[in-house]
């Protein structure tokens, strides 16, 4: 009889014979005995022996065999794995021990084999076809070396059939590109910085990153993003393997920041000439220092406007420098000091005069000592001079000719247009003219306020009072031509005045204004005298 059946390890043996024909005499039927068997998977002939009882003459028979066959079939088992690795330039590779396989029997094992997937690169890879063979074509996996042991360690890999379900995954390799990050004061240039580099994860050990896009631009004060993008891997066979990575990009910043090397003018000072102000217009001289920065990139400005006009003291001009898009990106502050010009003294023609502020005016502190023209002093006393100065014609105190009464004195303008005379005061000095000596007498409030306070140049009793304007008018008294001698010496001071109006009773006159500060009257009494008279001279700041 045939025979057949899986692999099981197990001996297969079919120990049936049928007899066809005539058959055998009673008492003679053969034995039958030595059938075949078969264990491994394949097929034999089930061959077996026969025998007659004793004293039967097998030639009396005519014989024929037909052997069966005995057939045993390839045991099939189950080769599973499904597997995924992340790229790293090499193929997939797998050997037996990592296989998962069911359906062999006991004490078999899968003993070797390997499996690679045909590619290092990202991808699916398959294999679930039913054999051994070595190698499988592009695209698949290629798998070798199977073989399977019985616990004897014989090979039995001829009694199974496997059945391949393999998959092999190799996922993209993830990896994070940063763009450089990069920071600078501003200059007036754009800040660029196509830098970059791998941040987290790394390339495999085959790779190399060829280039990467950065953009990114930065001019102005001020943060952007530079951004990374397009990136390019290579292997060793300047092959693109790009696309093997999982890239995440992340952008950089590039930054900047306020401009160095801004620097403010030095602190200015500025004097009030007209002395009935308290404020004044400011036009600065001086501007920033600007270094590290393009020149034609940037802007500057101040708060100028917005201070003036200013007042006396101490003020502070923010300077800004801006960039090109109108950001400040640097500052200064610069000092700018208001003041009242200072009323201080002169030298003049050899003798230095001290000087005192009176509100808005500016006086010497002593009567005139000049030895020009006409002039004399007190009694023709030369030690008069250095207590009361000299004293003057009219002609003389403002530089006409003597005699000369159609003469118009010369002028000039003070700092805010107005004409004066100098006559023998210093430059920038004037002879006082009446309405000066009524604005005097208004700011200081009494005469006592203006005369000199010792006795040394008043009588006593008829010195200055305190507080005191520091004036120090003295006692210098007065040559008086129609009497021909010198009067009220330390009880008045008579001062000439400049007054030049063309139609002054000066002009063509032998007559002319003056001041006296006296003991009998709080305030400075307006007189008239003559020309000829000789008088005290006390100079008004004009000009600063």
């Amino acid at each position: 009889a045939d025979g057949g059946k899986t692999y099981d390890g197990e001996a297969l043996t079919s120990e049936t014979v049928t007899m066809t024909g005539d058959g055998f005499l009673t008492g003679e039927t053969p034995t039958f005995s030595n059938f075949a068997s078969l264990t491994n998977a394949g097929s034999v002939s089930n061959t077996f022996d026969y025998a007659f009882p004793s004293g039967v003459d097998e030639s009396d028979y005519c014989i024929t065999v037909i052997n069966g066959t005995l057939s045993v079939s390839k045991k099939t088992f189950s080769i599973v794995f499904d597997s995924t690795k992340a790229y790293d330039g090499t193929v997939f590779y797998v050997t037996a021990d990592q296989l998962h396989v069911t359906g062999l029997l006991d004490g078999h094992v899968l003993a070797t084999g390997e499996m690679w997937t045909e590619s290092a690169n990202v991808g699916e890879y398959e294999n679930n076809d039913g054999s051994f063979q070595a190698l499988m074509a592009a695209g698949v996996i290629y798998k070798s070396g199977f073989s399977i042991v019985d616990a004897s360690s014989d090979v039995m890999t001829a009694n199974y059939m496997p059945g391949f379900d393999v998959k092999l995954s190799i996922a993209p390799k993830a990896i994070t590109i940063t763009a450089a990050s990069d920071t600078k004061p501003y200059d007036g240039t754009s800040l660029t910085n196509s830098g970059y580099s791998i941040t987290t994860g790394e390339l495999a050990t085959t790779d190399h990153l060829a280039s990467c896009d950065v953009a990114g631009s930065q001019l102005c004060k001020g943060s952007i993003e530079n951004i990374p993008s397009g990136a390019v891997i290579k292997n060793g066979d300047d092959e693109d393997v790009t696309t093997n990575y999982a890239i995440t990009y992340v952008n950089g910043a590039l930054t900047v920041t306020s401009a160095t090397g801004f620097i403010c003018p030095p602190t200015e000072t500025f004097q009030l000439v007209d002395r009935t102000q308290d404020e004044m217009e400011v036009t600065l001289s001086g501007t920033p220092t600007v270094m590290n920065v393009a020149a034609g990139h940037y802007t500057v400005t101040n708060n100028l406007a917005s201070l003036n006009p200013m007042s006396v003291g101490t003020h502070t001009v923010t300077w800004s420098l801006l960039d090109d898009c109108g950001n400040v990106v640097a500052t200064c502050d610069q000092t700018v000091i208001v003041e009242i010009k200072p009323c201080t003294g002169v030298t003049w023609q050899g003798y230095t005069y001290n000087a005192v502020s009176v509100g808005s005016q500016c006086w010497l502190t002593e009567n005139m000592r000049w030895a020009t023209g006409n002039h004399s002093a007190y009694g023709d006393d030369a030690d008069n001079v250095d207590k009361f100065g000299y004293l003057y014609t009219w002609y003389t105190a403002v530089g006409v000719a003597e005699g000369a009464d159609d003469a118009v004195p010369q002028t000039r303008l003070d700092d805010n247009g107005q004409p004066y005379v100098q006559g023998i005061c210093p430059d920038g000095w004037g002879v006082g003219s009446a309405a000066d000596f009524d604005l005097l007498n208004l700011t200081a409030g009494s005469t006592g306020a203006l005369k000199d306070v010792s006795t040394e140049y008043w009588l006593s009793g008829y010195e200055g009072t305190l507080p005191n304007t520091g004036f120090n008018a003295r006692g210098s008294g007065w040559y008086s031509t129609e009497r021909s001698r010198y009067e009220d010496l330390m009880t008045g001071s008579h001062i000439w005045h400049s007054d030049v109006n063309a139609g002054s009773t000066i002009i063509g006159s032998s007559t002319a204004s003056s001041s006296i500060i006296s003991y009998y009257c709080d305030d400075i009494l307006n007189t008239d005298s003559r020309k000829t008279d000789r008088l005290s001279v006390r100079c008004i700041r004009k000009n600063w």
